[in-house]
């Protein structure tokens, strides 16, 4: 027994004065992953410099999640850079950080592959959104399929899980295939669409 932990929910801690900075993970199912019931700090918490390569399925997976930052990531060669799923809380950002669809060095041991981005999804309330600051997408150039660097999923059909939950600025694309998808059919459902796209 630690007395002086009597009462604490690790779900809900903050990193405080502690740091989590400069990680890798490769060769994994995902890179790193908060699923569900997910990490909900009490306050803003930073993931600094996280490296995810050549994972099976996503380099950042996001579930359940609330209060997390991912800064100066960079995701590559994973089957998609990034998945923002369900129940989430509150916001979640990833900022100034890249995603590679197929790099230089993929591309030269393999040949052309299909790949995505980073995948959100209608399924969280408008609070909850993830939130896009200064991503560059590289990598697209050369997929052999319709890869999307920024794409969605369909909505559930109940409409109080319907929203659509993206809020994106200062998003470069290296190439017109990695063009983002967003599709209308939200409003069709709910009349309401939470999208906020900028430069």
């Amino acid at each position: 027994d630690l007395p002086k932990n009597e009462g604490v929910i690790p779900m809900y801690l903050p990193f405080g004065n502690y740091q989590f900075k400069d990680n890798v993970a490769h060769s994994n199912h995902d890179g790193v992953r908060t699923y569900f019931p997910g990490w909900k700090p009490s306050e803003l918490s930073v993931i600094e410099g996280m490296v995810a390569y050549k994972n099976a399925q996503t380099g950042i997976f996001i579930h359940g999640t609330a209060n997390v930052i991912f800064k100066n990531a960079l995701m590559a060669d994973n089957w998609n850079c990034a998945t923002h799923a369900l129940h989430n809380s509150a916001p979640n950002f990833i900022e100034d950080s890249k995603c590679v669809g197929l790099s230089q060095d993929v591309l030269h041991r393999f040949g052309p592959m299909c790949r995505d981005g980073i995948m959100y999804t209608y399924n969280e309330p408008p609070h909850a959104q993830v939130v896009l600051r200064n991503i560059k997408f590289e990598g697209w150039a050369d997929m052999y399929c319709d890869a999307l660097a920024l794409y969605t999923v369909e909505p559930d059909r109940d409409p109080y899980y319907a929203h659509a939950t993206l809020h994106a600025t200062g998003l470069f694309f290296d190439h017109d295939a990695s063009k983002p998808d967003i599709p209308c059919s939200l409003v069709e459902v709910t009349g309401e669409q939470d999208f906020f796209l900028e430069d």
